[in-house]
Parts: structure tokens; C-alpha cells; sequence
């Protein structure tokens, strides 16, 4: 039997299911919160507002990205495709800073969307077409 086991009222509660979907948030790493980056200088979850190169802009040397940072004209999701992809600009832009070379604005490609469904189902929404199985 499926099912979920919770506490009510001081009672041990279960509810019988089919069929569980769990989601849960993101938060920032609570290092962050240790930070002498000022409360304008986060966005509302207390990630840190970034540059579009995802530099700190009191802190041109420190680079943030993923669900760390926000870049306020162009948030993107808390995801690992973004924190890859960020990751990989933060990398470029430190080889090009090393050669003397100016820095380029970092660029996010949303390949889709995966959600799975429990052992061997999902669903998924790619850019270019919709899969289901």
C-alpha cells in the first residue's frame, strides 16, 4: 500500500494513495546569509543580485550563479541545467580575465523541462517538442 504517514493534533495520521507527487523549494546555501552583502543587494529569498556577467556588483572579483544568485534583468530558474550553464560562463569569463580579454555576458539556454513521475514514467517538454512517456 501506498501511503502517507503524518501527524494531526497530536495523532498519527495516514492517508492511502495511488499515487504521492512531492515538490519541494529551493532555498540559497545559508553561507550566504553570512555575508556582509547589504539586504539591497539581495533579491527577496536572499539570493545575490548579480551582474550580467554573474559578478557581484560591489565585488567585481566574486562571481555567483545558480540558486545563489539572481541576475535582476534576467532571473532564471533554480535549476541544474542554469547552475551548468552559469558555471561554464563564470569559467570562460575567468580564462578571458587571465588573457586580458574583456568579459561577455553570461547566456542561458533552456533545453526543457523534466519531471519525474516515479520508476520508468515521466514527462518532459523539450524547446522544440513536447515528449510523454
Amino acid at each position: 500500500m501506498i501511503a502517507i504517514e503524518y501527524r494531526q493534533q497530536e495523532q498519527t495520521q495516514i492517508l492511502p494513495a495511488g499515487t504521492i507527487a512531492w515538490t519541494a523549494g529551493t532555498a540559497p546555501n545559508p553561507f550566504l546569509m553570512n555575508l556582509s552583502i547589504s539586504p539591497e543587494k539581495r533579491d527577496k529569498r536572499g539570493r545575490l543580485i548579480v551582474t550580467p556577467i554573474l559578478q557581484l556588483p560591489d565585488f567585481p572579483e566574486v562571481f555567483a550563479a545558480g540558486d545563489c544568485a539572481v541576475e535582476s534583468e534576467n532571473p532564471q530558474p533554480s535549476t541544474a541545467q542554469v547552475a551548468y550553464q552559469q558555471g561554464r560562463a563564470i569559467a570562460n569569463n575567468l580564462k578571458r580575465l587571465s588573457e586580458g580579454k574583456p568579459t561577455v555576458p553570461a547566456s542561458v539556454n533552456l533545453r526543457g523541462t523534466l519531471m519525474k513521475l516515479g520508476l520508468n514514467e515521466g514527462v518532459a517538454i523539450s524547446t522544440r517538442n513536447f515528449i510523454s512517456r
